[in-house]
């Protein structure tokens, strides 16, 4: 974890006694024994999924449904919450992550979007952009307040809002934010405060007669230990995993009072919560993990029962803000800095045609031959250019981000596709191998028998239409092997198609 500066914890000290002071003043004050009914509608993990990528049917999500089923149950009163890590992962690279959050923050906010979230929380890979520069994202476009009791700048002060007292009718609830790490190699002005000390302070503040939630960049564990260390002051804590796992649990969690939940990852889930507190007792009255589908605009492809029409609007906004992926700066960032490749890199599955003819002809025939085609197939249909988005790009090429891997089809034209290299490795030094002698014991590739593993990369639960990926069924769709004694037989050729 990084330290705060010198400065910071200098500034510091006067408050820090003043809480450690009245700790126990502040444990023993009561906070108020009945508080009204209030709904949360919450929502986290968004990881920069502005809508499904339309690489299978079925799938759930996007702003634009989103904001259609908000709509729905605007008369509810229901407090609208955004968890931490609502930007994309930082392997995406920075203009990736600016135009993402320029769109999101257009989306939830009040400019443009009309979602109007009454808070969100800033996680550690929602840093990437600098204090500054997302402060001022948020400000431009009118997005929801960010929210952190424990990031500070560089000079050793609060970089966003510690809390918010958001009011809803006769209800009050007090929201704030922690997050427990600032991630190697992120902008260096950028301190964290310790989460105990950070939490004591902002709790300090919190009105008696408001509901307590924290929106915590973290996982159960962590949202356990926050609620061992303030017992009765944190009503429910929402939690932002940093593994993907698209689906929230199916019940709550619970550690002594305080309700846990998980939204699951990439916005294919909103929360509806229902609490009230009775006799000094926060109860939760109400926990339903509501889907968003929407609703298929392919003409080839059927709706799933209660689908949701995206909003026009919304679906236009992020179309037009999405074409300034066209200048190319955010492909060409995500590429940049590639990681070394095994065993002298990639060389494209032309390559690999020769000695493996069964092999190549089984490939030919299968989707993966095709993803390219389908890619610039989709970018037609939908109106921005997902060529240019990195995030896309790295499904349907080979060696995305690695040294001799895909950098542009003009470049590499070879690893357009999802060619053999994606599940067998690098296959340059196995090439060079097999034209010395196709009995060297060294030439062998990876097998890919790992029943699976290596296709979650880009098979994970979004996109697929079913919601699961069965590595022993999608295999006999892609099936491919030699015949028996081929490796005996085998000479090598010239390359060539």
């Amino acid at each position: 974890m990084r330290l705060p500066p010198r400065a910071a914890i200098l500034a510091f000290l006067p408050l820090l006694g003043a809480v450690l002071s009245a700790s126990c003043a502040r444990r023993s004050m009561p906070r108020a024994p009945d508080l009204p009914l209030v709904i949360l509608d919450l929502s986290g993990t968004l990881l920069g999924r502005l809508d499904p990528c339309g690489c299978a049917a079925n799938q759930k999500g996007g702003l634009a449904t989103r904001k259609t089923f908000l709509w729905r149950r605007r008369a509810t009163g229901a407090v609208a919450l955004e968890g931490c890590r609502f930007l994309p992962e930082s392997r995406w690279g920075l203009p990736y992550a600016e135009l993402n959050g320029r769109i999101l923050m257009r989306c939830l906010g009040k400019g443009g979007g009309g979602m109007d979230y009454a808070g969100m929380g800033v996680g550690a890979e929602d840093l990437l952009p600098g204090l500054e520069n997302l402060k001022a994202l948020a400000a431009k476009a009118q997005g929801p307040p960010l929210i952190s009791c424990n990031i500070l700048d560089g000079a050793g002060r609060p970089a966003f809002s510690p809390f918010r007292v958001v009011t809803k009718g006769e209800a009050r609830v007090f929201v704030t934010s922690l997050t427990l790490r600032i991630p190697p190699g992120f902008p260096s002005k950028i301190g964290l405060l310790p989460w105990k000390t950070a939490l004591a302070t902002v709790l300090e503040r919190a009105p008696a007669e408001a509901y307590r939630v924290l929106l915590l960049d973290g996982g159960t564990a962590a949202a356990r230990a926050a609620a061992r260390a303030f017992p009765g002051e944190l009503d429910l804590v929402l939690t932002a995993k940093g593994d993907y796992n698209p689906t929230p649990g199916s019940a709550e969690v619970r550690e002594g009072d305080t309700v846990i939940l998980d939204p699951g990852s990439g916005g294919r889930f909103v929360l509806e919560v229902e609490l009230t507190r009775k006799a000094g007792k926060t109860r939760l009255l109400r926990y339903t993990p509501y889907p968003l589908p929407p609703k298929e605009a392919r003409k080839d492809r059927e709706s799933p029962p209660g689908a949701i029409t995206p909003d026009p609007a919304m679906m236009e906004l992020i179309t037009a803000m999405r074409c300034d992926l066209a200048d190319g700066l955010a492909l060409s960032e995500a590429l940049a800095r590639p990681a070394p490749a095994r065993r002298g890199g990639y060389t494209g599955s032309r390559s690999c045609f020769p000695c493996h003819e069964a092999s190549a002809r089984a490939w030919k025939k299968s989707p993966h031959a095709r993803a390219w085609a389908a890619l610039e197939q989709d970018e037609e249909a939908r109106g921005w250019p997902i060529t240019l988005s990195p995030e896309c790009v790295s499904c349907h090429v080979v060696g995305f981000g690695m040294a001799t891997g895909f950098e542009s089809p003009e470049k590499t034209p070879d690893l357009l596709n999802v060619g053999c290299e994606v599940c067998h490795g690098p296959g340059r030094e196995h090439v060079k191998r097999m034209m010395r002698d196709p009995r060297d014991p060294e030439k062998a590739v990876d097998r890919a028998g790992d029943g699976g593993a290596h296709c979650f990369a880009c098979h994970d639960t979004e996109r697929q239409t079913h919601g699961h990926f069965h590595y022993s069924v999608k295999w006999k769709k892609i099936r491919h092997e030699e015949p028996a004694g081929w490796a005996d037989r085998v000479k090598p050729k010239p390359r060539g198609r």
